[in-house]
């Protein structure tokens, strides 16, 4: 019921039988570029209300992964009612981190010698990029979505979006952290927003939004849905899109410097 979880499911080679499908983010049909060929039955997802239970049981699961879905315990209740469920394996934040969902369904699969395979490969992966741009480490970063209405920003350097380009030596704009007041991900007016003009990578989504406060430093890049998305539920599995795509930012940065 993740992004994160259907590609975790597919880099086991495992096709989910129906996926969620976050009204507004993701594509009618739940897959995206770096998922492959299949096609499983769309079940529509909600920030603001419960998912639709009677898809998810007409889909007749095995099991169900539902991460951010089930925070609420009477949803998890429900869900449960349906097929035994994974609830987030995080006491807090928005995704679960990509390597926890992998390690975790190689247990319930019974194949933890292909969990620890995958891992190796994208922490193989991780270390090439490290490699290609060494000037990134210390640079600061930023992820926003813009909409009409109000700024919404990655504000927790643990949330997995956060961390993934910590992996790389990068760090959350502390203006935001201090700004969050713990919270893992912000929502701000604005008025508010003139606070994200200082990092050195801002990657911004835009979703109908005015101009943010022009940029006195670093480089702004906008993102699509596809990579958005990406970049706020990272996976095992779309770790590549995410590297590939980034290249000539990251590639940027280290031309002119942080």
């Amino acid at each position: 019921m993740s992004t994160s979880w259907a590609d975790t499911v597919r880099a086991f080679d495992i096709d989910p039988v129906a996926v969620g499908v976050l009204t507004g983010y993701a594509p009618a049909d739940g897959r995206f570029p770096w998922q492959g060929d299949y096609h499983p039955t769309p079940v529509a997802l909600s920030l603001l209300g419960d998912p639709d239970f009677e898809a998810i049981a007409a889909a007749a699961p095995d099991l169900i992964l539902a991460d951010f879905s089930a925070r609420n315990g009477a949803v998890y209740h429900r869900l449960s009612e349906i097929a035994p469920t994974i609830a987030p394996l995080g006491d807090s934040g928005y995704v679960d981190a990509w390597r926890d969902q992998v390690d975790v369904l190689g247990q319930i699969l019974d194949r933890p010698a292909d969990a620890d395979a995958l891992i190796a490969a994208a922490e193989t992966e991780l270390d090439d990029i490290r490699t290609a741009f060494p000037c990134v480490q210390g640079a600061s970063f930023l992820f926003a979505t813009v909409s009409a209405e109000a700024v919404g920003v990655v504000a927790d350097p643990r949330d997995p979006a956060a961390e993934l380009f910590g992996e790389l030596g990068m760090e959350l704009l502390p203006e935001v952290i201090d700004l969050a007041q713990g919270k893992t991900r912000l929502t701000m007016s604005y008025e508010q927003s003139a606070v994200l003009a200082g990092a050195n990578l801002t990657l911004v989504r835009e979703r109908g939004g005015r101009a943010l406060p022009s940029w006195s430093s670093g480089h702004a890049v906008t993102v699509d849905g596809p990579l958005a998305t990406a970049l706020s539920d990272p996976s095992v599995q779309n770790l590549d899109y995410i590297t590939e795509s980034l290249t000539p930012a990251l590639a940027a940065l280290c031309t002119t410097g942080p």
